[in-house]
């Protein structure tokens, strides 16, 4: 039989006589303690290595891979590619983060579709005058000549049109001044409307009023006429009997301009599609909008970034389109 173990002697001295002890130990009962931490140790680091790597999987998941994606589409947008959707809906920073740089793609596309709407309607602008400048001081001369022929031979009434009809073509072909102070919008559109009662005679009523303070601003050229010409040709002139148009301007927080009208009226869906069309950047004559209202609305929104308008109407008895902005500091 073999043994497997130790053997521990132990000695002593009783009575005079030398007494031996020995005692053996199987080698199992020391190595047993051993194995069985050895075995528990293998264990907890079998179940650790098992944490880690579903650690490892779910950083991966959850963190590295969300990252490499949004960076794979910040490259997609270096590119050109404007088109991109938040695909995480988890609360925590990187669902957050995504989501925000969705936000902020859309505003950055938002902006560049309207400079470059901008940048074609001035573009298509400057063509337009252009092909305009007919000549405009030989026309403006001739339109004197004639006011002064008319009266030497006595008819001052269309001496007086003809003259308004110079001043007004002068000032609407003045190319070299963008803004200009509110008192002379207002002298303008006044001299509109006589011409254009002149027209219509008893047919036309028109009031103008305008807070004293705010005579002086400084506001876009040309922003009030073409509302009321647009009042005049597709409402005012289709009515049978008076025809009365009202021009208000008066300062809450912000600069205000209503215009109102008795005329046919536009129906709520026009409306609504003309709101849309301008949120989205689509309002356009070639949409079936009128070109005065379309430029106004777009050099407006240049002018202010707080400006807002709405047009309330209730077809055949009054129509009211109303202008909010802030005044431009820059230009004062």
């Amino acid at each position: 039989m073999e043994w497997q173990g130790f053997f521990f002697i132990g000695s002593s001295n009783y009575s005079g006589e030398e007494l031996r002890i020995m005692k053996f130990v199987p080698q199992s009962i020391i190595v047993a303690p051993i194995t069985q931490m050895i075995e528990k140790t293998v264990l907890l680091q079998g179940v650790i290595l098992i944490f880690v790597t579903i650690f490892i999987i779910y950083i991966y998941k959850n963190m590295v891979r969300p990252i490499k994606n949004i960076v794979h589409n910040i490259d997609k947008v270096r590119e050109g590619k404007y088109e991109y959707k938040a695909s995480y809906a988890t609360v925590d920073e990187i669902g957050e983060l995504d989501h925000k740089y969705e936000e902020m793609v859309e505003t950055i596309n938002v902006l560049i579709n309207k400079e470059f709407k901008n940048a074609l309607e001035i573009s298509k602008g400057r063509l337009k005058m252009l092909q305009a400048q007919i000549n405009p001081h030989f026309l403006n001369n001739m339109l004197q000549t004639i006011s002064t022929q008319a009266l030497k031979a006595g008819d001052r009434g269309a001496s007086d049109s003809i003259a308004k009809l110079a001043r007004i073509f002068q000032y609407n072909m003045d190319t070299s001044t963008e803004y200009v102070p509110l008192r002379n919008e207002l002298k303008q559109i006044s001299m509109y409307l006589e011409l254009q009662q002149s027209r219509f005679r008893e047919r036309l009523e028109f009031t103008i009023a305008c807070e004293e303070q705010l005579q002086e601003i400084i506001v876009p050229k040309m922003i009030i006429q073409p509302l009321v010409e647009n009042s005049l040709n597709h409402g005012v002139a289709k009515i049978e009997g008076t025809a009365k148009i009202s021009i208000r301007i008066y300062q809450q927080e912000e600069i205000i301009i209503e215009i109102i009208d008795n005329g046919q009226g536009v129906s709520e869906e026009k409306i609504q599609r003309l709101k849309d069309d301008f949120k989205n950047y689509e309002i356009t004559p070639e949409a079936g909008h009128g070109i005065g209202l379309v430029n106004v609305l777009q050099r407006l929104e240049i002018y202010s970034s707080e400006f807002t308008w709405d047009i309330e109407s209730e077809q055949n008895v009054e129509t009211k389109i109303t202008l909010r902005f802030l005044v431009h500091e820059e230009v004062i």
